[in-house]
């Protein structure tokens, strides 16, 4: 159980540094911005998961 915390911890800290990159990828990217933030909306929902 304690092996199964330690890495379900380090997933949810892996979870929230993708997040945060892929993020700034789409904020820089060079789509028109309705585009972007229909990916940013996406990102967000994802990142709910990472807090449970």
């Amino acid at each position: 159980m304690l092996l199964m915390a330690v890495v379900a911890a380090m997933v949810q800290e892996y979870i929230i540094m993708m997040r945060r990159i892929l993020g700034q990828v789409v904020r820089d990217a060079p789509f028109p911005r309705n585009v972007r933030l229909i990916m940013l909306r996406r990102l967000d929902d994802y990142s709910v998961f990472a807090y449970m």
